[in-house]
Order: C-alpha cells, then sequence, then structure tokens
C-alpha cells in the first residue's frame, strides 16, 4: 500500500483555503502515509499564501482587521501543517533534477516535486495533473485521493483487528 506523497504546493495552499483539503491530509497522515513536500514547494506557499487570503476576502468585502485576523489563522494553520510534513532540501534530489526536468518540460517550476517522487519512488498529490499528470510519476488528485484514503483507513482497520 502507499506509504508516501510529495505534496505539491497547489495542495498545500488549498489546505489552508479550505477545510476539505487539510482533513485530507490529516487523514492521510493518520493513515500512517508520510508527506514530503520539496523546499522550494514550501517557498511558493510562503509567498503566496498572503496575496491568496488577501484576494479571497477583498472579494467578499471583509475589513482591514477581518482580513488581518485571517491571514494571521491562516499562518497559524501553516506553521502547524509543516510540523506534520517533512519539508525536504534540494540536496536530498538533486540527483534527479536533470530527469525531473526531463518530465515537465511544459511546468519548469515543478521539477522539484518530480525529482523528489522520484528519489523516495513516491507518488505527488497535486490538482496539477495536466502538467505533473505527464510526467510519468504516480499522480493523486483531489478527486482520486478520496478513494485512496479509504482504502488506506480501511486496510488500517483490517491490520488493527488481525492484532
Amino acid at each position: 500500500m502507499l506509504d508516501k506523497l510529495v505534496v505539491d504546493a497547489n495542495m498545500l495552499l488549498a489546505a489552508l483555503r479550505r477545510g476539505r483539503t487539510f482533513e485530507r491530509i490529516e487523514r492521510l497522515q493518520a493513515a500512517e502515509v508520510v508527506l514530503y513536500v520539496p523546499e522550494p514547494m514550501k517557498l511558493e506557499v510562503d509567498k503566496h499564501l498572503p496575496r491568496l487570503i488577501e484576494r479571497s476576502f477583498q472579494a467578499r468585502g471583509a475589513s482591514a482587521a477581518e482580513l488581518e485576523e485571517h491571514l494571521s489563522n491562516a499562518q497559524g494553520v501553516w506553521t502547524l501543517m509543516q510540523t506534520a510534513v517533512i519539508v525536504t532540501n534540494t540536496e536530498a534530489y538533486q540527483f534527479f533534477e536533470q530527469s525531473a526536468r526531463r518530465r515537465v518540460p511544459h511546468d519548469p517550476n515543478d521539477w522539484p516535486c518530480v525529482a523528489l517522487a522520484l528519489a523516495l519512488g513516491a507518488s505527488i498529490l497535486t490538482d496539477n495533473v495536466r502538467h505533473l499528470g505527464r510526467s510519468g510519476i504516480g499522480v493523486w488528485d483531489s478527486s482520486t485521493v478520496d478513494v485512496l484514503i479509504d482504502e488506506l483507513e480501511v486496510a488500517l482497520e483490517r491490520g488493527k483487528k488481525a492484532e
């Protein structure tokens, strides 16, 4: 069964904006799946999270105080989430950079996810299936990962009953 996933920045940003994606990440961890994040993807979340929160709340007509509160909450959740994933520096997968770049020439910023997946022998959790789905690496998106989580939970429960 699947025991590790590389998580793309778009899934992390979605988890911080929507509870359902965060719940998926929590359920994957409970099912004993280790989640890895390439350091550039962490930096991408650091960079884009404030802008996405601001844009979302401005569209709703939120006050500056409400915006600041929500941004602070999102930053707190992001800090907590980072304790639940393994942020992996580039040195751990740099050997696979050229192969990864050849696999995703149409989106050169995504090579770290592919390289880390190659280094770990892992699949990728992303909604960027248009690009990463053509990398030759297993890809789980929002809709299919729910099926995976259900299967992992059933297998884990069976294992507990067998003990």
